[in-house]
């Protein structure tokens, strides 16, 4: 039972969380489906259901673990901006399509602080970079393909 207790018990929630991320793509996916959009909304609605909630979340634990009152500040500032975005971007309003180009951005920064060690400004500005080219980049341009959609303001009616 050892081996139970020191491999299966700490890849539980690994497990659990992706279980989930995969339940809400296939959701995500269908739901992309019965829609009559003019392009597919699938990274849309699982970034929406399940991106942001996470985002949420993550945001929130890592301002109670980190005892820096900035990094703290940023954070919930962070959970608030992707709360207001997930409203925004919920109900296909246009401002919650801005809080969430500011939040990409924000997230961005946060990712280059938290993962830097020892207050090294190359390796930071190294990691905001990659960041920026991995993930804020393709979202900004999905987000910005698909947000003068007409249908979008039918659907949320």
């Amino acid at each position: 039972m050892s081996w139970f207790r020191e491999i299966v018990l700490p890849m539980l929630p690994l497990v659990v969380i992706l279980a989930l991320l995969l339940f809400a793509a296939v959701w995500a996916r269908k739901k992309s489906e019965k829609t009559n959009f003019e392009k597919s909304m699938s990274w849309f609605f699982f970034y929406v259901y399940a991106i942001l909630p996470i985002s949420i979340c993550n945001s929130i634990y890592y301002a109670l673990i980190i005892k820096i009152i900035y990094i703290q500040v940023f954070l919930y500032l962070i959970a608030m901006a992707a709360i207001v975005s997930f409203l925004g971007l919920y109900r296909f309003k246009s401002w919650g399509w801005i809080i969430n180009y500011i939040l990409l951005l924000c997230s961005a920064v946060a990712f280059s602080i938290s993962l830097t060690q020892n207050n090294n400004a190359y390796l930071s500005l190294i990691k905001f970079a990659l960041f920026l080219v991995v993930w804020v980049l393709p979202n900004s341009i999905y987000f910005h393909k698909r947000a003068g959609m007409k249908t979008i303001t039918n659907y949320a009616k």
